[in-house]
Parts: structure tokens; C-alpha cells; sequence
């Protein structure tokens, strides 16, 4: 008896939980896009098209 109580009371708290997505693609972009430029400051954004040739010189040239 004790376990259907808990089973109904655990269903009845997941179904009073908001079901709307929260994420903004927005922010999630930004926080990506700082997160890269934080890291290789020396680097222009439109540099990162090259992939790894953006970060070695050599490699690049090769």
C-alpha cells in the first residue's frame, strides 16, 4: 500500500512540472561563441571557417 502511495504521489509531482522547453538558441550561441573567443583571443571569428589551420600557422601553409 505504501509503495502505490508513493507511486501516485511521485506521477502527481512529475505531472505538476512545467512541460515547455526553456532553452534559448540565442544565448547558447553567444555562450559558444565566448567561450571560443575567450580561449583563442588571437583568432577572428571568420578565421574559424579553416578549422584547425585557423590555430598552427605551419599547417596552414602547408
Amino acid at each position: 500500500m505504501k509503495k502505490t502511495i508513493a507511486l501516485v504521489l511521485g506521477f502527481s509531482l512529475l505531472a505538476s512540472l512545467p512541460l515547455t522547453a526553456t532553452a534559448d538558441p540565442e544565448a547558447e550561441r553567444e555562450a559558444f561563441v565566448n567561450h571560443f573567443k575567450k580561449k583563442f583571443p588571437n583568432i577572428a571569428l571568420e578565421d574559424y571557417v579553416n578549422g584547425v589551420y585557423a590555430l598552427d600557422a605551419g599547417a596552414r601553409e602547408q
